[in-house]
């Protein structure tokens, strides 16, 4: 029978008589050892019945030990021992950072069941008044909900201190740091400075394919297809923080798949573009008998860019050429704004962002296209036009 639901089998005595031993865990120590209960039965059914009455017994026991616990030690067992089986290692690795940097400091020596919602609210004024923007807070709140939630599923509480704490709004007058997309001249000033150099490939990919920085810095030479002119996005390389048990944080680079399904996609490449990579990938090739496994924008001795490294780089860049300081991510937009402004087709570039919906294109990037914006107005003026005049 199952470990979890307690375990029954047959012994034989020295004298020849069968019984049943029954085992049940209880718990833990706090070394990890396992705690159970034993117990004898002369048949299978009261051994069926002791069992029953020893998980009973265990549940309560545990239910209340949990609603005991500090919200750090909960939390810790969640992320690392629950929510880990069902999520990306790079986004378990995110809800222990936001969880140790933003939940732990304030409410984490505080009992799950001793929590309130006057403390949950109190912790999100504090966030506020430290200077942390929406996004960074409601994520955070985010975090707190799942763990919460997770102390319900386990019996430690029964209602969750956090049920009635919405999201923030994000106040008109707060700061963003989305920069405006460049403009067509720029873009091109722009490309026409990456060199074959590693953070010149990266912007390069970032400007003209609308690359997210994770998937830019996961590109293989393997990915690249110089006669076919494509380039697959199957993998990205992002860091992230990981933590000993005594809480001491690592950086280091974690290799994982795309956001999502939509997003591992195989791109045509530009002209501008194939010529860069194909002079990038001669001069990285040479002396090399299979250079399939190293990274597109790695040094020339195949170590990956570090995403911080790029980020100085392409800064840098900007500032050469005398374009305006934006963000990495804002190539993106900058890919997705002019390709739509230039006509193409939504879908289209909804697949080459790879966004799971046309919906999510349309929403972010439409409604900033000033050629969108006049089309209709051209539209209607073309067919109320009559030999040079509006016909009224």
């Amino acid at each position: 029978m199952a470990r979890q639901q307690g375990s029954i089998y047959g012994h034989k005595l020295k004298s020849g008589r069968k019984v049943w031993k029954v085992e049940v865990e209880v718990g833990q120590k706090p070394d990890g050892t396992r705690i159970r209960r034993r117990r004898t039965a002369n048949s299978l059914s009261e051994a069926r019945t002791i069992r029953k009455e020893l998980l009973e017994l265990a549940e309560t026991g545990i239910q209340a030990s949990q609603s005991q616990q500090r919200l750090d030690v909960f939390a810790m067992w969640w992320i690392r021992d629950v929510k880990a089986w069902t999520v990306k290692p790079a986004t378990t690795a995110d809800y222990e950072h936001r969880y140790r940097k933003l939940i732990s400091p304030t409410l984490g020596n505080k009992k799950i069941e001793a929590i309130t919602s006057r403390d949950v609210f109190a912790w999100r004024s504090a966030l506020r008044a430290e200077g942390y923007s929406t996004p960074t807070i409601n994520g955070a709140l985010q975090v707190l909900k799942a763990v919460l939630n997770a102390a319900i599923e386990e019996g430690a509480i029964k209602a969750s201190p956090a049920r009635k704490v919405s999201k923030l709004t994000k106040p008109v007058s707060e700061a963003t740091q989305v920069k405006a997309p460049l403009t067509p001249d720029e873009a091109r000033k722009l490309l026409s400075a990456c060199q074959d150099d590693a953070v010149g490939v990266g912007t390069a990919l970032g400007l003209v394919l609308g690359l997210r920085k994770g998937e830019v810095l996961g590109l293989k030479w393997r990915d690249l297809d110089l006669r076919a002119r494509t380039i697959s996005v199957v993998r990205t390389l992002r860091e992230v923080t990981t933590y000993d048990e005594a809480g001491r944080g690592r950086t280091s680079l974690l290799e994982g798949t795309p956001k999502t399904r939509a997003s591992v996609r195989v791109l045509t490449l530009p002209d501008p573009l194939w010529a860069l990579l194909n002079k990038r990938n001669i001069d990285f090739s040479f002396g090399r008998p299979d250079p399939a496994d190293y990274w597109i924008t790695g040094d020339l001795e195949g170590v990956p860019l570090a995403p911080g490294s790029l980020t100085k780089g392409f800064e840098n860049l900007l500032a050469s050429v005398g374009l305006r300081k934006i963000r990495f991510h804002d190539l993106r937009h900058t890919a997705a704004t002019l390709s739509v402004g230039a006509g193409a087709r939504l879908e289209s570039v909804s697949q080459s962002l790879g966004h799971t919906r046309v919906d999510t294109t349309k929403s972010i990037y439409a409604r900033t296209v000033p050629e969108l914006s006049s089309e209709f107005s051209e539209k209607m003026s073309t067919i109320f036009q009559t030999e040079g005049t509006l016909s009224i």
